[in-house]
């Protein structure tokens, strides 16, 4: 009997392998062009070394200019060569003359800057004609790269911005400028720390690139599947457990995942199958998935690679910024969970079964599983704490990583290596987007400075906040989410706090707090409409209607949109303050979440009425604002509604018991 036990638990642990790798190998980026075979092994070479570059340079960097124009060059680059032109035809499958044109430009913008970096030092205001002819033609490869990986929103933007920058003295009073030279442009932009190569490119070369080569590694090494069967274990079997399962393998995924639409592709393919089994709404099983993995962004101690910008933009230690997302992200994440609670309750769906694929819990936590996705966690943890750089901890991250699976994991070591060699493929994959992404939010960045539009875009803000701070704060929510619309969650945080953080901070607003204000909003765009991509991948897996779809994740995400004005007035949420203080203010913001989430789904101990819907909204609101009156008035509006429930339910509970009796006693 136990050897049959263990046959079914390896066969059970196979069938789940299999299907997390089925998925990487039948779902290929629609974007990617389908290579004949020696030229996909070509390129995929490429994007290994890509990688290897960058997990070299984090231990050794390279002088910045140098690091920076590779990290581009070398990324624009294998976009032309892994990318579509087009998506809707065959014809962007071939690699054509324009292709190999963007190739050549982008290379040898690149070597230019190596091979005049010592000249271009000690002359940064002075530029050749050469030099000015590769900084205009490589602005068009960027922008043109930019819309073969992320779409046409954010390269518009920076054509928009170009544009202004050239057309100011044409502008309205309030929006124009003296104008900006076409030579002083390119100058800034080719050859200054200011353009291309800025801050944000520097921060993506060294410190982002490494932690995205981390989790595509962690991934193949036994990290993917652990999560879903960590996940499946806790949540499983409980109140609607495939929606559980959902939130918290996302969760826990975006400790790794720097994408909320990757995020979205990789657990939605398990998760929403799993919903619609057990009876969840096409659209709702889809809102889950998209709110939860959207989410996985504002987990330390990564936060999808924000963590390390923010730290650079504010000057303050990653520490400090990851210690204080930490409460945020878990008052977002039990918004979500009561809220699939309620509706699961609502709707009567229960949880998996044991022949549902979750393992035991004696499988799912034995060493040689769980060290391969803690171990490199935690080893990464302790150099950050020991002062380690994060591009440092990133590296022996993955040397960890790599060394415990070689060690600890019984697949051939042929296998091992091709696993090895696959995760260093997608690490390179994955820094393609990230390296023309801050390429082009530089652009933007750069044209704000240029121009001066970004300080008087922060001026009106300013006047706003003097009016009212709440005012002010709605006004930079919008405006996030606008920024945020099909544009990755770090590329819209970089450009909006360049423009929104300034006024907040003069207000008096920590700048640690108002970073993470725009930070929460940046990211939620993924699931407001009209534009929100982590909607469209879900609703896309779960065959639903995407509009449906972003309604409910929304109402499943409210709390995150709430939650910013939460830490604004009170920031013991950031674990600044006093033990106490912090813990009444945790305490109450939990039942303020989980009342919220009442309210929206229509159940708290029982289907709600009218009346208990907006006694739990107003409660739950009350119990925001951070006043003794306010929380005193909060807590006894939701205990009003939790008491009539409860005793309407013991008195259904006992007329239907004495009901049977008596049809018992009849026959």
């Amino acid at each position: 009997m136990k050897k049959k036990e263990v046959v079914e638990k390896e066969v059970v642990e196979k069938e789940a392998q299999q299907d997390f790798e089925k998925f990487n190998e039948e779902a290929p980026d629609p974007k990617h062009r389908q290579l004949s075979s020696w030229l996909e092994k070509i390129v995929m070479f490429l994007c290994f070394s890509y990688a290897f570059f960058h997990i070299v340079t984090a231990l050794a960097p390279l002088p910045n200019l140098m690091q920076r124009s590779i990290h581009v060059g070398f990324g624009l680059m294998l976009a032309f060569l892994l990318y579509k032109t087009h998506l809707r035809n065959n014809k962007g499958n071939t690699i054509k003359i324009i292709d190999w044109a963007a190739i050549v430009i982008a290379l040898a913008s690149t070597v230019y800057i190596l091979v005049n970096y010592l000249e271009i030092m000690r002359n940064p205001s002075s530029s050749t004609t050469l030099g000015i002819i590769l900084g205009f033609l490589l602005i068009l490869v960027i922008l043109e790269g930019a819309r073969r990986v992320m779409g046409t929103a954010f390269p518009v933007i920076a054509i928009i911005m170009m544009v202004y920058a050239f057309l100011g003295p044409y502008q309205p009073s309030f929006l124009a400028h003296r104008g900006v030279d076409f030579t002083q442009m390119f100058q800034q932009l080719y050859l200054s720390s200011l353009g291309y190569y800025g801050q944000i490119t520097g921060i993506t070369a060294n410190v982002i690139s490494i932690f995205i080569v981390f989790g595509a590694v962690l991934i193949v090494t036994g990290g993917g599947k652990t999560f879903m069967n960590i996940a499946l274990l806790i949540a499983g079997k409980r109140t609607g457990g495939p929606a559980k399962v959902a939130v918290v393998s996302s969760s826990l995924f975006g400790l790794i995942s720097g994408s909320a639409a990757a995020n979205v592709a990789v657990t939605g393919n398990f998760n929403i199958p799993m919903m619609k089994k057990i009876g969840y709404k096409t659209s709702f099983a889809g809102a889950v998935e998209a709110t939860a993995s959207n989410g996985g962004q504002l987990v330390p101690p990564i936060m999808g690679a924000a963590a390390f910008v923010m730290a650079e933009m504010i000057n303050t230690p990653y520490s400090e910024i990851i210690k204080a997302a930490v409460i945020p992200a878990i008052l977002f994440y039990l918004g979500v969970l009561m809220s699939v609670h309620f509706y699961s309750k609502r709707h009567g769906i229960r949880g998996l079964k044991e022949d549902d694929g979750i393992l035991k819990a004696k499988d799912v936590l034995r060493f040689s599983k769980l060290v391969h996705l803690f171990g490199p966690i935690i080893a990464f943890l302790y150099f950050i704490v020991n002062g380690y750089t994060p591009q440092n901890a990133g590296f022996w991250a993955i040397a960890i990583a790599i060394t415990l699976f070689l060690l600890v994991d019984n697949q051939p070591l042929l296998s091992k290596f091709q696993k090895i060699y696959k995760g260093l493929v997608n690490g390179g994959i994955g820094i393609i987007m990230i390296a023309i992404l801050s390429a082009t939010a530089q652009i933007i960045v750069s044209v704000l400075g240029q121009t001066g539009l970004g300080v008087r875009f922060s001026s009106i803000i300013s006047s706003i906040n003097e009016i009212h701070l709440v005012l002010g704060l709605v006004v930079t929510m919008i405006v996030c989410i606008i920024l945020g619309m099909g544009i990755p969650t770090v590329a819209a945080y970089v450009v909006a706090a360049a423009v929104l953080a300034p006024p907040l901070i003069s207000v008096g607003i920590e700048p640690l707090t108002a970073h993470l204000f725009i930070f929460y909003f940046a990211l939620l765009s993924g699931i407001t409409p009209p534009v929100c991509t982590s909607v469209y991948v879900a609703a896309a897996i779960a065959k639903g209607n995407w509009l449906r779809t972003a309604g409910w994740a929304v109402l499943l995400g409210l709390s995150g949109f709430i939650i910013p004005y939460m830490f604004i007035y009170g920031e013991e949420l950031l674990l600044q303050g006093s033990w106490p203080s912090i813990l009444v203010a945790v305490i109450t913001a939990s039942i303020g979440i989980t009342a919220l989430s009442a309210s929206t789904m229509g159940y708290f101990v029982r289907v709600n009425k009218i009346f208990d819907n907006v006694l739990l909204l107003v409660g739950s609101l009350l119990l925001i604002i951070p006043h003794q009156v306010s929380d005193v008035t909060g807590l006894i509006l939701i205990t009003v509604v939790l008491v009539i429930q409860v005793v309407l339910n013991k008195k259904e509970a006992l007329a239907k018991e004495m009901s049977n009796s008596f049809d018992n006693a009849s026959n």
